[in-house]
């Protein structure tokens, strides 16, 4: 167990040393800044729909207002999710499921995560946490770490949005590999060893009041190789650290060598 302050900004989380294991801070890309590397096309779709939606509406409306459209809409989103999230984590640290009390165009977010909360009773662990790992660099934030009614400990993200994305799979998969958790206690943080969870699963919660429930394989090859795109973007010329992607993607197949040696030798 080890004493430190991470530290969010941006989309860097700045962790400090960790004695036995780092010995000093180290700067790490936040998971979902790294997945910004996957093509998204609904995203797109969706702030086309939104400009033109927009357009069709206001026929006056000026360049700047049509452009500004899409990140009217995405900020409401946004701050939407940000609602639902703070009120699953103060019904998670004990405060009564009262969906009705919620806002209006929140509500029925809140009336799917009862109806979820009703069906599988899941018992909250950790939420709302920092995550890191030093070995591959990089950081996330926990939603919820809890065990449902099967017994079973589940990394879940909770989403609000239209639907289930493939790149929620390698969010997952990059959290559930987390080398620490590190947990806010009085005045300090306190860096623990990551759990062991026996799954990783998005539950989205609909605006009909209904949720959707996706349960993910780990794929974390497949973060990692974006994880190295993201790099090779943005770390400015320098080299790949040690546990990226490109070095075991590029490594020569020792036994195929040894193979290929043999033959030339006997041959």
């Amino acid at each position: 167990m080890a004493k430190s302050v991470p530290i969010k900004r941006g989309d860097v989380y700045f962790i400090p040393p960790i004695p036995g294991y780092s010995e000093s801070l180290r700067e790490l890309p936040a998971v979902t800044t790294i997945l910004d590397e996957v093509k998204k096309e609904a995203i797109t779709n969706w702030k086309i729909r939104s400009t033109a939606e927009f357009c069709y509406a206001n026929p006056g409306a000026t360049m700047r207002e049509a452009f500004g459209a899409q990140y009217k809409k995405s900020g409401e989103a946004t701050l939407r999710g940000k609602t639902v999230h703070s009120w699953i984590q103060a019904y998670e640290k004990g405060a009564p499921l009262a969906p009705e009390e919620l806002p209006e165009d929140i509500r029925p977010y809140g009336l799917a995560f009862e109806k979820y909360v009703d069906r599988f009773h899941p018992r909250s662990l950790q939420l709302g946490e920092t995550l890191a790992n030093l070995t591959y660099g990089y950081g996330g934030t926990l939603d919820s770490l809890l065990v449902d009614a099967s017994g079973r400990t589940m990394l879940v993200d909770w989403k609000t949005g239209k639907a289930i994305y493939p790149e929620h799979r390698w969010q997952l998969s990059a959290y559930r590999r987390a080398e620490w958790i590190l947990v806010r206690e009085g005045i300090e943080t306190i860096a623990y060893p990551m759990p062991k969870v026996d799954g990783a699963m998005i539950v989205l919660l609909k605006p009909d009041g209904g949720f959707a429930i996706e349960e993910f394989a780990d794929d974390f090859e497949t973060f990692l190789a974006y994880k190295h795109i993201w790099h090779t973007r943005y770390s400015g010329g320098k080299p790949c650290p040690d546990s990226c992607f490109c070095h075991r993607m590029f490594a020569p197949d020792l036994k195929i060598v040894e193979e290929v040696a043999a033959d030339v030798v006997g041959g």
